[in-house]
C-alpha cells in the first residue's frame, strides 16, 4: 500500500552441511563467483568492458555517445548524399 513501511523480509534455507562447512564455503571469497550470479555478473562485467563496476555507467554513456554520434554522422551522410 502506498505509503507504508516495508515488510520485513526473511529467507531461510535448511540443508544437511554442518555450520562450518556452510561458512567455510560463503567466506571463500575466491569461490564466490561459483556460486554467487552477482559476483559472477560482475566479473563478466569486468571482462567485457575492462571497467569496474564503479566506472561501467560512466564507459556505457561514454560508448552510448561515440554511437549515437557515429549514427548521425551515417545519417546525415546518407539525406546530402541521396
Amino acid at each position: 500500500m502506498a505509503g507504508s513501511p516495508p515488510a520485513d523480509v526473511a529467507e531461510r534455507i535448511t540443508d544437511g552441511v554442518p555450520p562450518a562447512s556452510a561458512y567455510q564455503a560463503v567466506s571463500d571469497v575466491h569461490r564466490m563467483a561459483k556460486w554467487s550470479p552477482g559476483c559472477f555478473a560482475v566479473l563478466l562485467g569486468r571482462i567485457f568492458t575492462g571497467r569496474v563496476a564503479s566506472n561501467r555507467a560512466e564507459a556505457n554513456r561514454a560508448g552510448m555517445r561515440a554511437t549515437l554520434a557515429r549514427l548521425k554522422d551515417e545519417l546525415e551522410a546518407g539525406w546530402s548524399a541521396g
